[in-house]
């Protein structure tokens, strides 16, 4: 604003400026001293680090100029972090120097070629002690001349050999009023003076949500209470406050906190809440979101997450067989699954058989309890009438040798488990299965009207069927060994087609004889097992013309009762079952 004459003149305005950075950042770490041992190097050259004589450059191949080793200086940086290598060229001719530190594997460096008496400064960022070698040509001929040169930050710093820092301004991290002034001298001589201020504020906004749950697992239906805190852990206010919650369902109340301004003060906290019933897992996040004085958006975010436990327990009562004969051994298996979404523990399991002797569960995984998925599986045998025996001619003694009372029937057993959730509930199951004991068991009779016949007589045969069991039977066959008897019926069935227990089938035949005959019927049925059972019965009719004389029939009916009673007197057949 100055005309150039060095005169602020009467309505002349001068501006000046400054410009600076209000609480920078740490500069970034350009380098860092690392250990020798694993430290990377530059422009490398190979030597043999086993050689036990000392290191010697390679061979000359050129008569070789006078040189004269360089000088090292060096001072250590604690800002930078580095050594400041000073690198002065004493030969008396442009020369090549380099270095390399003793005992690191191809740590040469070559620094370029130095005029007479040049000064160069380098960055060096390793510890070590440095050889020096210098060149005519920068390619061959190198020669270890003038000694070493040491670099140990400990040295350095206790022999003072820190290189000067550049004079830096603190920053400011705070808020500034800056106060201008200016000076001056009217055409009398007389000094004039004025001064303004300026202030600058400087602010660190910031904002945190929390979002916190009453209760993180529930069963479900059952209500839950969501909070969230929001703070201003800033030192500016914040406006235009917004919360935004993750779940449409949870209905805000508040903010609780405010005083009244609707600005979320420095250190102030803002609780929001609301209440839920989830149906299942959820997550419900809230996002909070204020502004600053100069318009920039401040937001935070945090979650709670509800866990709905759906514990789940059944147990699977399981035999081999489910009917069976007396004499056998029923394996059974019990079968306890998790089928929720939480362990449970104290597993308890128990079966109605006194007789039934568990065994321990296969399935754990070694934590002893019942994990989501798990299943333990118990097992147990246990015979049923054990030395019973079953009469041949099934009378109702079946079952008299039975050696186990208890276990001579049907029975329906039944298994328990009990468990604990995590919430402290116990879970029960159970199951059930039925063993059916059945003692199978057919009989047949065979008979006819009359048993002593003339010659051509009819006779009319009668076959009945009985189950003496306690089972049905099925597949009801019945043969007759005199082909013209050709059996009629069965009458008796209740029409299922089935020889229920108890249940009595009869047939009917009528054969005209012409010689004594001995007729057998035999039976054969299958129970539900596919056990077969069959019996058989025999009757004997006599053909005879000993009661006819030669003037005809005379006392027939006293003849042939006689033979009858004869043939009764010698001729006694019992029923027989076989299975």
């Amino acid at each position: 604003g100055d005309d150039g004459d060095g005169k602020l003149a009467v309505g002349e305005e001068w501006q000046y400026g400054c410009k600076l950075t209000v609480c920078p950042g740490q500069p970034l770490t350009t380098g860092d001293v690392v250990a020798a041992s694993s430290a990377e190097v530059d422009t490398t050259i190979g030597w043999d680090m086993a050689a036990p004589d000392a290191e010697v450059a390679p061979a000359c191949t050129t008569p070789l100029p006078t040189l004269v080793g360089p000088s090292f200086g060096s001072c250590w940086s604690p800002t930078r972090r580095v050594f400041e290598l000073t690198v002065v060229n004493k030969a008396p001719m442009p020369a090549y120097i380099g270095y390399d530190i003793y005992r690191v594997w191809n740590s040469f460096r070559n620094l370029g070629r130095f005029q007479v008496g040049e000064r160069s400064v380098f960055t060096v960022t390793q510890e070590g002690t440095l050889r020096k070698f210098i060149s005519a040509d920068g390619r061959t001929n190198w020669q270890q001349l003038g000694g070493t040169h040491t670099l140990n930050i400990a040295g350095h710093v206790a022999n003072g050999y820190i290189c000067p820092e550049p004079n830096v301004v603190p920053p400011i991290c705070s808020d500034v009023t800056n106060e201008a002034t200016v000076t001056a001298k009217d055409g009398a001589g007389n000094v004039v003076r004025d001064s303004d201020t300026a202030f600058v504020d400087l602010i660190h906004p910031g904002i945190d949500v929390t979002k916190s749950v009453d209760k993180s697992e529930i069963k479900p239906g059952e209500k839950v209470k969501f909070t969230i805190n929001v703070k201003n852990t800033g030192d500016i206010g914040l406006t235009n406050v917004t919360i935004e919650d993750s779940l449409p369902a949870c209905a805000l109340a508040g903010p609780s906190g405010d005083n009244a301004n609707g600005i979320l003060d420095p250190l102030e906290n803002w609780v929001y809440t609301c209440e839920m019933q989830p149906a299942d897992d959820v997550t419900n996040t809230a996002r909070a979101t204020g502004y600053d004085p100069r318009g920039t958006a401040w937001s935070d975010e945090d979650s709670a997450a509800v866990n709905v436990e759906r514990p789940a327990l059944e147990i699977i009562k399981e035999a081999d067989e489910t009917v069976i004969y007396p004499g056998e051994t029923v394996h059974f298996t019990l079968r306890v699954r998790n089928w929720g979404d939480v362990s449970l523990s104290r597993v308890s399991v128990t079966d109605s058989m006194p007789q039934c002797y568990l065994s321990q569960p296969r399935g754990d995984n070694g934590n002893r309890k019942l994990d989501p998925g798990e299943e333990w599986i118990y097992t147990c045998a246990v015979t049923f009438c054990q030395g019973e025996v079953v009469s041949p001619s099934g009378a109702s003694e079946v079952g008299a040798a039975c050696t186990t009372p208890g276990l001579c029937s049907d029975v329906t057993n039944v298994a328990s488990v009990t468990a604990k959730d995590p919430r402290g509930r116990y879970l029960t199951a159970e199951d059930s299965i039925f063993i059916d004991l059945i003692r199978p068991g057919i009989s047949v009779n065979k008979t006819a009207n009359r048993t002593v016949v003339q010659q051509g007589d009819d006779v009319d045969y009668t076959v009945k069927v009985k189950n003496t069991g306690d089972t049905p039977l099925a597949n009801v066959n019945v043969a007759d060994s005199m082909p013209d008897c050709q059996l009629r019926g069965p009458d008796g069935d209740n029409g299922n087609g089935v020889l229920d227990a108890g249940e009595r089938w009869k047939y009917t035949c009528t054969v005209a004889l012409s010689r004594t005959t001995r007729n057998k019927a035999t039976v054969n049925a299958t129970d539900v097992r596919g056990g077969q059972w069959t019996d058989s019965d025999s009757v004997r009719v006599r053909v005879t013309s000993a009661c006819v004389t030669v003037s005809g029939v005379q006392a027939i009916e006293s003849c042939m009762a006689a033979e009858a009673e004869l043939d009764a007197e010698f001729y006694i057949f019992l029923p027989t079952m076989k299975r």
